[in-house]
This record gives C-alpha cells, sequence and structure tokens, in this order.
C-alpha cells in the first residue's frame, strides 16, 4: 500500500482530503497534511518565517522510513505545508533522515540530520538550502562518520547545532557503552569538519538508557539543557517509556564542559516528547514538541493522519526554573465570548467550545472543569483541583476514544490562588498552571459534538475569560 501511494498522487490525494475531514484536525496546532509526524526538527527563522520541519512518513499514518516534513509560518498560527525537504535515498541516510536542528550562517540555512543506515548504524549529516525551500544533501556526507569508541553507534543521533564566542559546537544525544544515557560534544570552525571533545552530561541506571534529541540554550551566562530520556526507571512524575526534561548548570566555551543541577520535568500530561528549541529575531527562546509519545493512541489513523505539534512556547528562565506561555501570537486570534467576575463556581452555566482559550483565576478551593463534555455528560475530559493536596489532576477516563487515565502535579505549596490557562483545539488541551512553571499537554479525542465547558465546585472564580480561537486569513 505505501508503494502505491508513492507512485499515485491521485492517492496521496485522497489520503488529505480523508486527513481534512477528520474531526480532530486541530485549527491551530501544525500537524501533517497527511501521513505520520513525530518530532519536530531543524525550528528556525530564517528570511522573514518560522520554518519548522519534523519526522515525516508521507505514505501512510504510521511510523516508516523518516523524511523530514516541512512547514513554515509568519505567525507561529498558520502553518504552510511546503515539499518534503529530506529522503531517505543515500546509504547513509537509507532507513531514515532521523531528527536534528538547523542554523543559519553566510545568508545559508544548514540542516544537520542524523543518517540511518541500513545497519542501523547513524551518522551525522548535512544539508543546505539558500531559499529555505529547495535542499541539497552535503558531497561530504556524513559529516561526522560514527562516535567515539564510548558510544553504541546505533544510538548516536539527533545532533543539535549553535554557535558560541566564535565557535560552532554540535551536541548529539547518544548511549554509552555502559547502557547508560548522555550528551556528547563535538566543535567546529567551519561546520563542515568536527572535532570530538568529550562528554557533557551522563546519566546513572535511573536515567535510561538513551538520551534524545539534546538542546543546549543560553540564558545569560546560565545554560539550559534539555533531553529526552528513553527508558528511565519508574519514579514519581516520570514516564519508564521516555520523558522530557532539562538540567539549568553553565557551559564553558573554552574546554565545552558544562555543570549543572538536578533534572526537571517539562510537562506534566500525557503527551510531550522531543522537545525542539529556537530563538527569533527578538532573541526570545521558542519551543516545540511532538504533541505524543510512542505510548499514545492514534485514531486518527483511520483517516490517514497521526500526530501533531504543541503550540509553540516562550520560554524564560525564573530562578534557576524554565516558565512555559503560549506564543503572545495567540492573542492575534481570540475572539472574546464571556467575561465574568466574582462567581462561585458551580453556579456558572455550561459554556461551549472545542477550539478556544479559557483562562481561570480561581481561589484556593476545590473544584472541577469538564472539558469537551458530551450533550448527555457521559464523555469529558476533567481537570480538578484540590486545595488540600494543592494539586491538579487530568482524568482522561471518559474522554471519548481511546480514553486513558490520570495525571497530576503537586504544586510547591498551597497558592493564594490557582491561575489557568487552558488551550483547547478539537483534540487536544495543553493546561498552562499559574506563572508557567508547569504545564499539562494531552491528546483527547472527543464525539464531534462534545463541546461543552461544565463547571463543578463551591471554589469563586475570581475571573473567568473565555475566547474562540480564529486563526486569521492569510
Amino acid at each position: 500500500m505505501d508503494q502505491m501511494h508513492r507512485d499515485d498522487p491521485a492517492e496521496m490525494e485522497r489520503m488529505r482530503a480523508s486527513a481534512r475531514a477528520c474531526a480532530h484536525r486541530h485549527a491551530y496546532h501544525m500537524m501533517p497534511p497527511q501521513g505520520w509526524m513525530n518530532d519536530p526538527n531543524g525550528f528556525i527563522f530564517f528570511r522573514g518565517r518560522y520554518h519548522l520541519f519534523y519526522q515525516h512518513y508521507p505514505y501512510a499514518p504510521k511510523w516508516g522510513p523518516m523524511h523530514w516534513g516541512h512547514s513554515v509560518s509568519g505567525d507561529l498560527l498558520r502553518w504552510e505545508d511546503l515539499p518534503v525537504a529530506l529522503t531517505p535515498d543515500r546509504p547513509y541516510d537509507a532507513n531514515g533522515c532521523f531528527s536534528g536542528s538547523s542554523i543559519v550562517h553566510q545568508d545559508t540555512l544548514y540542516v544537520f540530520y542524523t543518517g540511518n543506515a541500513a545497519d542501523g548504524r547513524q551518522t551525522q549529516c548535512l544539508a543546505l538550502s539558500r531559499d529555505g525551500v529547495h535542499f541539497h544533501k552535503h558531497e561530504g556526507n556524513p559529516v561526522i562518520a560514527g562516535p567515539p569508541e564510548t558510544v553504541n553507534p546505533q544510538q548516536f543521533r539527533d545532533p543539535y547545532v549553535f554557535r558560541r564566542e566564535g565557535r560552532f559546537y554540535m551536541i548529539a544525544g547518544a548511549e554509552g557503552r555502559d547502557h547508560r544515557g548522555q550528551v556528547i560534544v563535538y566543535t567546529s570552525d567551519d561546520l563542515l569538519h568536527w572535532d570530538y571533545l568529550h562528554s557533557i552530561a551522563d546519566g546513572d541506571d535511573s536515567m535510561g538508557y538513551m538520551w534524545e534529541c539534546p538542546n543546549l540554550l543560553f540564558f545569560q551566562d546560565r545554560a539550559v539543557l534539555i533531553v529526552s530520556p528513553q527508558g528511565m526507571a519508574k519514579q514519581p512524575l516520570f514516564d519508564s517509556s521516555g520523558d522530557t526534561g532539562y538540567f539549568v548548570g553553565r557551559f564553558d566555551p573554552v574546554t565545552g564542559g558544562y555543570t549543572h543541577g538536578p533534572f526537571h520535568k517539562m510537562d506534566y500530561g500525557f503527551d510531550f516528547y522531543a522537545a525542539q528549541t529556537t530563538a527569533d529575531a527578538s532573541g526570545r527562546y521558542l519551543l516545540s514538541a511532538w504533541m505524543s509519545t510512542w505510548a499514545t493512541p492514534v485514531p486518527t489513523d483511520a483517516c490517514q493522519w497521526a500526530g501533531s505539534l504543541i503550540l509553540p512556547r516562550e520560554m524564560r528562565l525564573k530562578d534557576d526554573r524554565l516558565t512555559f506561555h503560549p506564543v503572545r501570537e495567540l492573542a492575534q486570534a481570540l475572539t472574546p465570548v464571556t467575561t465574568v467576575s466574582g462567581v462561585i463556581c458551580g453556579g456558572l452555566s455550561p459554556m461551549h467550545g472545542r477550539s478556544c482559550r479559557l483562562q481561570i483565576i480561581a481561589e484556593d478551593a476545590d473544584f472541577t472543569i469538564r472539558l469537551f463534555c458530551s450533550a448527555d455528560g457521559q464523555e469529558y475530559t476533567a481537570l480538578s483541583y484540590c486545595a488540600s493536596a494543592h494539586t491538579l489532576s487530568l482524568d482522561l477516563s471518559r474522554s471519548g476514544e481511546a480514553a486513558r487515565g490520570t495525571q497530576s502535579v503537586a504544586l510547591p505549596e498551597a497558592p493564594d490562588s490557582v491561575t489557568l490557562d487552558i488551550c483547547l483545539d478539537n483534540s487536544s488541551l495543553e493546561v498552562f498552571i499559574g506563572d508557567g512553571a508547569y504545564v499539562m499537554t494531552a491528546r483527547v479525542f472527543p464525539g464531534p459534538a462534545s463541546d461543552a465547558i461544565r463547571f463543578i465546585g463551591s471554589a469563586l472564580f475570581r475571573r473567568l475569560s473565555l475566547w474562540k480561537v480564529r486563526i486569521p486569513d492569510a
């Protein structure tokens, strides 16, 4: 079937038409026009537009030999699909063009990715573009033909390239020969020839066997290292199959050394993995991630598509912790529905919205918000706050097709008030808590008529505002 789709443009268009008609398609999140999507790649601002690539199998809604899908946007809300940027067509990437990053040098876009060969060996490769649309693979690929002896050659991937004090650096995720995750670093003067330095961060037995998708961000003198460990030991907060978090520390550009503090979780919901970051022209750091995990159900495969990305988030560093906020551009897509102040939660009439933004400031008392609620009240996604434990819980056990369980996050201390910023988009929700130190992300698959928002409890809502999200025309 996959081969038929490759050779038949009409069949590919039928896949796209099926995807467009799906009730679970998003209104303002990036997703593939058809086929499979996982990790975001190469996120960058180039020639006046945001470019966001992604791991993509165009020919079926399942993981296959990875291509790089490609979309561009001027505002992080409206995404235009461009032709596939990278196709696995060389011996060094015959089994997939795996994840990587981009950097602009001499008005040229340099895209670094992992070539996955037929025998599973992984190397670091380069493609270049002058216009940000057409790419050619470097004749000297791979630019790094294999990892150091301390690293498993089949677990060496996801290059992240950055410039610091006049030098280029590449970090890559790896599995050490000791079966522990690590991040290793290389340096270069020209982006073509790379010298290995050493490991900059290493896990222990509790931190998984492989660290994927590393990013290194700089906030003045502090450096934040983001990684997605696979195979973490089961422990409170973290998922044993794969999770994403970060360290805060300092990077020495002379030696390439990195010292850091403890590992912090990035998202407390169900569906967040493989973070990818960029700094735009204003200097703000933006975050994307796969709004899924390998354990996420994919009922949309019946409509010939699977996977989507989070709404890009702005990141700030506050007291050695990252905070996350919906991109400010979202404000231009909001149409007011209602605003109320000083009301008891349970006294509110039901509201409606599937593609909307809901902001609430509540007193420190128990309450529940039922989202994507059906008319008979039997289907819903519940967000509940327990004041005695100052804990927020997201319950997907009655959320519709492919319903799941519950995830919770405990705030470090009882707050004076609970502030929530909730973004809904047909088959997803992202809950930003307080000042953005905590986020809960989930894919849900409610029935197409399940659009009610219901409120339960005696908590005082000091303020509630609801907006529809309507993406402006190009």
